[in-house]
């Protein structure tokens, strides 16, 4: 299998027939691999090894390269047991010569591949590669649970366990815009009922990938409104210019309010009675002394104008007339 989650196809009932011919028990399977004898079937008819060359290809996400030598060792292997390619059962059923033929062949070839430095890129620990009890169990795990699963899902519905995962990352991305206007909205102190929305919405997009165009589609969402549907264009035009202008990338520092101990090296000691304090009593005790070295004036709001005006105002009244004297 060289793609990802790659689902085996079931082998030809006609070979199927020459193997069990061919073996009727464990032993004899071992043999034949292990020993110099006549192949089954074709080595040339060898499917999937034929499409790697030594000069490497790509396997899943990874780069793999085989040499002609390794690819041969394999397709000789698997030519003794007179199977075209590598095909377990995935059907539940109790264990078989053929199923048991799959995993001898496929421990064995791993062994190999990994000595020839065929597996470099997985960083196989090779301290492990003699433990064939290990490497049984991870190969029943990986085959008979989690590729058997795989096809499980797919004997109903074709390729729906790739389905699964293309929803699932979209989910995510959802999530992550989310995410995103929420934070945005907090940063920017927007009214509370927008923080509301924002954070209870899950997917504020109806954006799904189009495989065939190669692009995602977006649609309105029918749960809502024509004016939440303008709200979130605006709030999405507003995130993009502030993430244009460059002295508006950086987090702003809440100045407001004081985080930290004089001392430091007692933070989460729980010695201090500070630690204990609400954010407010603590910024009104500490405060003095963590804004000393800064200069905070700007924090100051000037008097307005009109209580200058109102000042002068007074200052222009003459003395107070004594009504007694009058």
């Amino acid at each position: 299998m060289f793609k990802k989650e790659e689902v085996t196809t079931s082998l030809d009932p006609a070979l199927l027939s020459i193997f069990n011919q061919r073996f009727t028990n464990t032993e004899e399977i071992e043999s034949a691999i292990s020993n110099d004898v006549p192949s089954l079937v074709p080595i040339d008819t060898i499917e999937k090894l034929q499409q790697l060359q030594s000069k490497g290809n790509n396997v899943g996400n990874n780069f793999i390269n085989l040499s002609d030598f390794m690819i041969r060792y394999v397709q000789v292997s698997l030519s003794k047991l007179g199977t075209v390619r590598w095909a377990p059962k995935l059907l539940k059923q109790p264990n078989s010569k053929y199923r048991e033929a799959c995993r001898i062949s496929a421990v064995k070839n791993f062994r190999q591949l990994d000595v020839g430095d065929s597996y470099v890129f997985m960083n196989v620990n090779t301290g492990y590669v003699n433990d064939l009890h290990l490497l049984i169990q991870s190969y029943d795990n990986y085959v008979h649970f989690y590729i058997a699963g795989i096809f499980h899902k797919e004997l109903n519905e074709e390729w729906k366990n790739r389905k699964e995962k293309e929803r699932d990352a979209l989910q995510k991305f959802r999530e992550r815009v989310q995410n995103v206007q929420y934070k945005f909205s907090v940063s920017n102190n927007l009214q509370k009922r927008y923080q509301r929305v924002l954070k209870q919405v899950k997917a504020h997009v109806d954006e799904e990938f189009n495989p065939k165009k190669n692009f995602y589609i977006s649609r309105k969402l029918a749960f809502r409104s024509e004016a939440a549907n303008i709200f979130m264009q605006k709030l999405d035009e507003k995130i993009k210019d502030k993430a244009e202008l460059t002295s508006q990338r950086r987090n702003s520092a809440n100045i407001e309010n004081v985080a930290f101990l004089k001392d430091p090296t007692e933070s989460l000691a729980f010695k201090d009675s500070d630690e204990k304090l609400g954010d407010k009593s603590f910024t009104n005790r500490n405060w003095d002394s963590a804004t000393r070295k800064y200069n905070l004036n700007f924090l100051i709001e000037p008097e307005s104008d009109s209580a200058e005006s109102s000042k002068d105002e007074d200052m222009d009244y003459g003395e107070s007339i004594s009504l007694k004297k009058s």
